[in-house]
């Protein structure tokens, strides 16, 4: 016969005692009385007094939820001392959630000498009668002490009863080849179980397999699903993910009401990627009522919890005076601080020459800018050396230069083709987010070539983070500037719109 080691006589587990039966009538009838007078604020004194009425009569579930009352500190003052007694009288009459609460007090030290051993002891004992939190415990205790074969095993015995914690640790260990051989497809087979169970942790990870295509399982729309179930749980990391699917139409078609929905829950909590994207949205009016001053309040939240972004951002709306006073200055100072943390594209607005603005009373100059003229130049003589042209000698390096000399002027063509020799490591190293960094201050003037290469990057991921929405609207950009390849660009993005239909 197992016992519990408490210090005191020991609590005999399972042995069946119905001493006080005759009361259970009654004992029942308190205890639902007592579960009704819960729900009030006002009544819970009344509620405590009819649950001891019904453990003293020997209800089980009111003596073991006494116990957790008084060991969690829960209805009534914490006393482990009294979690114990009642504990005790329903493990007696061989009440097993009162036994499993006991081995866990003991495992813990919680009103006793803390004894691991013994409290194993008990947990075996009660998966011995198939007691799934029992098999879990030890699963865990296996687990952290590192003897993955022996979690593994008791893990099965709990994913056979259905317990999606056991479930979700099945499907660890087998994609992992943890305590066992690796085995992707009954991995992902018992993740999909714990996740329809509604097991919190197996439905975020399930979303992030098909949105990865990890273990070559990618299904953006499956992703957004489970995305989405879990940010029903209010977890601001999926209803920050669920947001940027849907507004970027991954997974689904594109639905900004529906993404803002999403991306207003994380605002709430303090997000700050679902405050910069709030703003996004504010600033723009997609989904949402345009509305400046809010997306500044948005932004100014943001930048406190260090967003980068949104410094970039805020230097936007002091550059362009969306919602707050035009502040060339300010707006220098934001893209610096947001350069300061790492965002690139705040170094391509630092490095743009600042040019005068021409006031009402200066004449009208149709003369060519020399700074431009030369920026030309320096292009055409980069075409050549690139290309070895009209009888030239093909220099790269010098082609490289030239280029670079022309695109930091802001010359699109220049800067497209600079991207491109960072592509494909042409004279330099080959660098995608350098390749990704020109392009974007081309397609910023509109150059249909630097949006096409722009696409690729987004929808193969190269360089910059894979998204869908925005390869699609690369390519978009560039079809509407009537390039000669608009019709083979055009067959390229109805073939995207089916992949992501």
């Amino acid at each position: 016969m197992i016992k519990f080691a408490l210090g005191r006589k020991a609590a005999k587990l399972v042995k069946t005692k119905r001493t006080e039966q005759d009361n259970l009538p009654d004992a029942e009838a308190y205890y639902r009385r007592a579960q009704q007078l819960l729900e009030a604020e006002d009544t819970r004194e009344k509620a405590v007094a009819d649950m001891l009425q019904a453990a003293e009569m020997g209800h089980q579930q009111a003596q073991y939820e006494l116990g957790e009352w008084n060991r969690q500190g829960q209805n009534v003052p914490q006393n482990y001392a009294t979690a114990l007694y009642w504990l005790e009288r329903a493990a007696a009459s061989g009440y097993l959630k009162a036994a499993y609460s006991l081995a866990l007090m003991q495992a813990n030290g919680e009103g006793m000498q803390q004894d691991v051993l013994a409290a194993s002891q008990v947990m075996q004992h009660l998966a011995a009668q198939k007691f799934p939190p029992a098999i879990v415990w030890l699963m865990e205790n296996a687990a952290a002490h590192g003897q993955h074969q022996k979690a593994f095993a008791w893990a099965s015995h709990a994913a056979a009863l259905g317990e999606p914690q056991a479930q979700y640790h099945m499907a660890y260990a087998l994609l992992h080849g943890l305590g066992t051989k690796t085995d992707v497809r009954q991995g992902i087979s018992w993740l999909k179980r714990a996740a329809e169970q509604d097991y919190g942790d197996a439905q975020w990870q399930l979303a992030r397999l098909y949105e990865t295509g990890r273990f070559g399982s990618m299904d953006k729309a499956k992703a957004l699903h489970w995305y989405e179930r879990v940010a029903a749980k209010g977890v601001v990391a999926a209803q920050s993910k669920a947001g940027h699917m849907r507004l970027n139409g991954i997974g689904c078609a594109a639905d900004p009401k529906a993404a803002v929905q999403w991306i207003i829950q994380a605002a709430n909590a303090n997000d700050s990627e679902a405050l910069n994207l709030l703003a996004k949205q504010l600033l723009t009016g997609q989904g949402i009522q345009q509305n400046f001053e809010a997306a500044v309040r948005c932004l100014e939240q943001a930048v406190r919890l260090g967003n980068a972004d949104a410094m970039y951002q805020m230097g936007d709306v002091y550059r362009y005076g969306l919602g707050v006073s035009k502040d060339d200055k300010l707006a220098r100072q934001w893209y610096e601080q947001a350069v300061l943390n790492g965002h690139e594209e705040a170094k391509e607005k630092l490095a743009e020459p600042v040019k005068p603005q021409r006031r009402e009373s200066d004449p009208v100059c149709h003369l060519p800018d020399p700074e431009e003229q030369l920026a030309e130049e320096h292009y055409r003589q980069a075409f050549v050396c690139h290309f070895g042209l009209n009888g030239a000698t093909q220099d790269i390096g010098q082609a490289f230069a030239l280029y670079k000399a022309a695109a930091e002027y802001g010359l699109p063509r220049a800067q497209t083709n600079l991207g491109m020799m960072f592509f494909l490591g042409e004279f330099v190293g080959k660098d995608y987010e350098k390749a990704a960094a020109w392009f974007k201050k081309a397609a910023l003037r509109h150059d249909p070539v630097a949006h096409y290469n722009l696409a690729c990057l987004y929808y193969h991921g190269w360089g910059v983070r894979a998204n869908a929405g925005e390869a699609i609207s690369h390519l978009k950009a560039a079809i509407a500037q009537g390039h000669k390849n608009e019709g083979e660009w055009q067959k390229l993005l109805e073939q995207w719109q089916e992949e992501l239909a």
